[in-house]
């Protein structure tokens, strides 16, 4: 049986045992090729040592569809951050500054409108007053049916039993803010249809 030295397996380096890497894609050899170019003394020798390395790192993205100027600056940019921004060369591009990690990013303002009735939701109320800026005739007739037909199967998915057209044509009417000559005319699809295909949605959604 082959006895080895306790000395030899404390010492080995295992990748468990070793600085976290910084950016994965690049590797643990490139980290290291960077920390050592820390630690180079004279000033001259440390910029060509860091020029050569961004050199093999853009040749590690070469497939790159980035423009040239574009990933150099950003091969640099990762030589900074993998330094944890200690690499005292002369860069030849802007980096980011380690701050710029530690900002916050700015809250984005949703704007927020009322939505009459949110059971149709905001899409509805958005095709209805576009509905209303059309020309009067068959096609504002046709889409007009069409929205009504689609705000009463909204309505009834909504765990309800049952409503009558004219609530529809009612809640539609408050919706555009006007009144619609010809929409007591029109015939919806009947409750029990509608109610049936939901129910017919909701089993092959479960399957």
């Amino acid at each position: 049986m082959i006895h080895k030295d306790k000395n030899m397996i404390d010492n080995k380096d295992y990748n468990t045992s070793r600085n976290e890497i910084t950016l994965p894609d690049y590797g643990r050899n490139i980290q290291k090729m960077i920390e050592f170019i820390s630690t180079i003394e004279n000033r001259d020798e440390r910029n060509k040592a860091a020029s050569t390395l961004a050199n093999i790192m853009y040749g590690m993205n070469s497939s790159s569809r980035e423009n040239n100027v574009d990933l150099r600056q950003r091969i640099w940019s990762q030589i900074a951050i993998i330094s944890n921004f200690t690499l005292d060369v002369d860069y030849p591009f802007e980096v980011p500054r380690p701050e710029h990690f530690n900002d916050k990013p700015s809250k984005i303002e949703i704007p927020q409108s009322p939505i009459k009735f949110r059971h149709y939701g905001k899409i509805m109320e958005n095709m209805i007053k576009k509905a209303v800026t059309m020309e009067d005739g068959e096609m504002k007739e046709a889409l007009i049916k069409i929205i009504a037909n689609h705000m009463k199967k909204l309505y009834l998915i909504w765990n309800r039993e049952s409503v009558g057209d004219d609530l529809i044509f009612s809640d539609m009417q408050e919706i555009a803010g006007t009144n619609f000559g010809f929409i007591e005319n029109l015939k919806l699809n009947e409750t029990r249809d509608i109610l049936s295909k939901n129910k017919r949605t909701k089993r092959t959604h479960r399957k």
